[in-house]
């Protein structure tokens, strides 16, 4: 891939959140990848690594560090609209809770926001949600 874009590919996420630990960092790591967006969860909001900073993963199999950086999202999109069934306006207020949450510990508050969503047929609302989201952060 790096040969088709021209440019070293370093970052990564895994589609549908798959992630098989350690494999998958060990595997990431093998291929050169300095930093990963994947750990979160798909049917809820939160923090599945129970933490709200970015980390460099300790690969407990090999009991050794890595330079793979992770860092952890809080909420997704589809979370919000399809597993929770949550309005816009509704998911606004579960997000200004995370945004205070991470703000309280200093932490970096992060999102995973598909294209798709701006959308306005399939996700009306949800644009002028996002845009509220990131002005209130």
């Amino acid at each position: 891939m790096d040969e088709i874009i021209q440019k070293e590919t370093v970052r990564s996420r895994q589609h549908f959140l798959k992630l098989a630990t350690p494999k998958t960092y060990q595997n990431l790591l093998k291929l050169g990848i300095k930093e990963d967006y994947t750990m979160g969860y798909a049917n809820e909001v939160g923090f599945r690594a129970s933490i709200a900073t970015p980390y460099f993963w300790y690969d407990l199999a090999n009991e050794k560090a890595t330079d793979l950086l992770i860092t952890p999202f809080q909420i997704m999109d589809v979370t919000l609209k399809n597993y929770l069934k949550l309005s816009p306006e509704k998911a606004l207020e579960q997000i200004q809770i995370l945004i205070q949450n991470t703000k309280a510990v200093n932490g970096t508050f992060s999102t995973l926001w598909h294209n798709s969503s701006f959308d306005e047929k399939e996700w009306k609302g949800w644009r002028a949600m996002y845009e509220k989201m990131v002005g209130g952060m």
